[in-house]
Parts: structure tokens; sequence; C-alpha cells
């Protein structure tokens, strides 16, 4: 073997065997970082499903609270129009009072006049 060959044997294979080495730590760091990401994707993963889980029981609350607001407008949709039939009733009696109320006035003044015609008749 000549002297070259020698020297690139003995410079060569301690070089590639210190970057096999280098390169053995590099992605024994890669895979332990690869394992700590999997890991964490992982709690992640469970985060989020039970986050989702949460959501849904929100989103059935929001469609319980929805159903309970349609049963309120209906109720105020229903008194709204009782309180017009109401108004209705209240404007006829309103105009029956009047009546009423003329009526007893004519009714007074004929009292007053058979008062005074009694006092008439049977004199002083």
């Amino acid at each position: 073997m000549s002297s070259d060959t020698k020297w690139i044997i003995g410079t060569i294979v301690p070089a590639m065997l210190t970057a096999a080495g280098w390169l053995s730590v590099q992605i024994a760091g890669v895979n332990t970082r690869i394992g700590d990401l999997t890991d964490r994707v992982g709690r992640l993963e469970t985060d989020v499903r039970g986050m989702d889980g949460r959501l849904r029981a929100v989103e059935v609350a929001a469609g319980r609270m929805d159903q309970r607001l349609e049963t309120l407008e209906d109720i105020v949709a229903r008194m709204d129009q009782r309180l017009e039939t109401l108004e209705d009733i209240v404007g006829r009696m309103d105009r029956r009072l009047e009546m009423l109320e003329d009526i007893v006035g004519r009714m007074d003044r004929r009292l007053e006049t058979l008062e005074d015609a009694v006092l008439e008749i049977a004199g002083p």
C-alpha cells in the first residue's frame, strides 16, 4: 500500500467515523424531539377531544335556550293578543259607562222634575 493510500485511509476513515458518530448523535436528538412532539400531539389531541365534548354541551345548551326563547316569544305574542282584546273590552266598557252615566243623568233630571211636581201638588 502506498503512503498516499495509507494517508487517505488514515484520514478519511476516522473522519467518516467521526461524521457517522456525529450523525448518530444528531439522529438520536431528532428521535428524542420526535418522541417529545408525538407526546405533545397526543396530549393536544386529548385536549381537543375534551374541548369538542364541551363545545357539544354548549351547543346543546344553546339549542335548549333557543327553544325556551321561542317559547317565550310565543307567550309574549299571545299576551299581546290578549292585551289587545282586553283593550277592546275596556273601550267597550268605557262607552257603556258613558251611556249609563247619560241615562243616570237623565233619570236625575226626571226625578227632579217629579219632585218639583210633587211639591207643587202638595203645596206649601
